[in-house]
């Protein structure tokens, strides 16, 4: 790299910092304030925060090993979880909203009653906050140190370390409107960096032509979807038909997501930020990485660590300048999920923790302080957490079985008067035992594990479900009037209720829903059939999102005036 990328590279940094800074300004008399900026995002601020923070320099590398090992259809692994995306954008994201809670975890004492509610948001908020956000952001830390170990001739580890005391920097002083606004710019920056790449990469191998060319004589590299006869289609099936549900934030997609929610506006900024994130997030972002992708696996043919490529690709490819500008979308990429994380991850440690069972009658200013502090130790616990990571993807799957057992009670929690915290910890629990014993006693593949933990768990928590004692009556009917869930599965709370409570009419979104997976996915992969100059099916592809929009715009977002607020 010469002189220009580092100067590139230090303008942004420093712009970074500043922008971050520049809201520090904004007065935050408490924690409310600090964590959920008073409850007035916009929808278009809260959604590309999102994407901005599930966005990390991670993704492009572990999206590069699956192409690499794969091919295109490699990428179902993530790309199932737009069906889980757009279920919380239409089932899920007001019911966030209405709420009224600062943390996720908060919810277990907002649904439920008893110790086993107190055990149930202690535990969540220790396991969130130093074991999975841990993994979360060591892997970030991992795939950004590999970046620089090629890109840059300091050592990788102290530039890293470097990005994560700037965005601690701004996330302490500033809190999530501070961070929010961050994120905005650097997903722009962050963008314009793989797009840019993909170009360059593009070109170097010929172009597009050159792209489906080389892969004529092997053509499921380049397919969406995988043939019956391939080994992966077993995988396939269980992704789309298992996986998006069974994961641990099936309701939420995480804890990021959720801060975001509880932050909007309203209910309805929920939802359109919730529509925005999806559309963004993957058909925005998932074709620059996939061209990336398919030029390593012609320029770098046997690569051992596939996730290598992604850094050496651009080292070798971009010009002087360029360079600066890639490695700074990276950062822009990594400093965005590490804010993310530090802000949500001490809003567990110091709210749903500290203050409710350490320290519970001080000041704001107090609380303020630790929810800081709380920053500093999350950041810690991810260094640590980071150099004891040896593959992304690999990450990436064993978090997912890790939680794979405790989706359904995570959505039915909401559509069901009868779960209780007993039926989470079980469900918690059996599924951390499961997957922790199939990964140390078996060598089966990674579906076979995912059906076994999904299947397991769910026998124990509905059986320990009708063994303990159900919520008490008046704290389901407060969840239920606050909430305002379909009275399906609420049947013997809504009878006591008045009958003009307006609820959510479950039909009509599931319906949108399904419209929702529909566009999403025709929009995604009808700009992939265009790149590979496959235009008729593009075009084809193009008409269904479009007419898909346009029911979901008719039915929906033209009459958010009459939607349940």
């Amino acid at each position: 790299m010469k002189f220009i990328d580092f100067l590139i590279l230090i303008i942004f940094l420093l712009f970074t910092l500043i922008l971050g800074l520049y809201f520090s300004k904004r007065k935050k008399e408490n924690t409310n304030d600090f964590f959920l900026s008073k409850r007035n995002l916009t929808w278009w601020l809260a959604g590309t925060s999102m994407v901005a923070a599930s966005f990390s320099s991670d993704t492009p590398l572990a999206v590069v090993e699956f192409v690499y090992k794969n091919g295109v259809y490699g990428n179902w692994y993530w790309w199932s979880f737009a069906i889980q995306g757009t279920m919380v954008t239409f089932l899920f994201s007001k019911f966030w909203r209405r709420a009224e809670i600062l943390t996720d975890v908060e919810f277990f004492e907002f649904r439920y009653s008893g110790k086993s509610a107190s055990f149930l948001r202690a535990f969540k908020a220790f396991l969130g906050a130093v074991i999975a956000n841990s993994i979360i952001m060591g892997w970030s830390i991992l795939a950004m140190a590999t970046i620089l170990k090629v890109s840059l001739s300091i050592n990788p580890y102290f530039a890293t370390f470097l990005c994560i005391l700037i965005a601690l920097t701004y996330s302490m002083a500033s809190g999530i409107i501070g961070i929010v606004a961050v994120d905005f710019f650097q997903f722009l920056i962050a963008m314009a960096g793989s797009i840019i790449l993909a170009v360059f990469a593009v070109n170097k191998v010929g172009g597009l032509g050159s792209i489906v060319s080389h892969f004529s004589q092997n053509p499921e590299k380049i397919s969406i979807l995988p043939s019956f006869s391939d080994s992966f289609f077993i995988t396939f099936l269980v992704y789309i038909g298992f996986q998006w549900w069974c994961a641990s934030n099936a309701d939420s997609g995480g804890g990021i997501l959720v801060q975001r929610m509880l932050a909007s506006k309203s209910p309805q900024e929920s939802f359109k930020a919730m529509l925005w994130f999806n559309v963004a997030h993957y058909a925005l972002r998932t074709w620059p990485w996939i061209l990336c992708g398919l030029a390593i696996f012609i320029l770098y043919p046997g690569l051992s660590n596939p996730k290598d490529g992604y850094p050496m690709l651009f080292m070798d490819i971009l010009p002087a300048g360029l360079k600066g500008l890639m490695v700074a979308s990276l950062m822009a990429a990594f400093m965005s999920t590490v804010d993310s994380s530090l802000s949500y991850s001490s809003a567990y440690l110091s709210h749903d923790l500290y203050r409710r069972f350490i320290r519970k009658n001080k000041d704001e200013k107090h609380y303020l302080m630790i929810s800081r502090i709380s920053m500093v130790v999350v950041a810690v616990l991810a260094g640590i957490a980071s150099l004891n990571m040896k593959s992304i993807s690999g990450a990436w799957l064993f978090l997912t079985l890790l939680g794979s057992g405790a989706g359904t009670v995570k959505i039915l929690r909401w559509y069901w008067w009868r779960v209780n915290a007993w039926s989470e910890i079980s469900a918690m629990a059996s599924s951390l035992t499961i997957s922790l014993s199939l990964n140390v006693f078996t060598d089966i593949p990674y579906w076979q594990k995912l059906l076994i933990n999904i299947l397991g768990s769910a026998i124990i928590w509905i059986t320990v479900t009708y063994l303990t004692p159900p919520v008490e009556e008046e704290k389901l009917i407060n969840f239920y009037k606050k909430v305002r869930p379909s009275k399906f599965g609420w049947k013997k709370i809504s009878e006591k209720l008045p009958k003009d409570l307006e609820n959510l009419s479950l039909k009509k979104e599931v319906l949108l829903w399904i419209l929702s997976i529909i566009f999403i996915y025709s929009f995604t992969f009808s700009i992939g059939k265009f790149l590979l100059l496959n235009y008729i099916q593009g075009a084809l592809l193009v008409s269904i999102s479009v007419f898909s929009f346009y029911l979901i715009y008719k039915f929906s977002l033209k009459n958010q005036n009459n939607m349940v607020k």
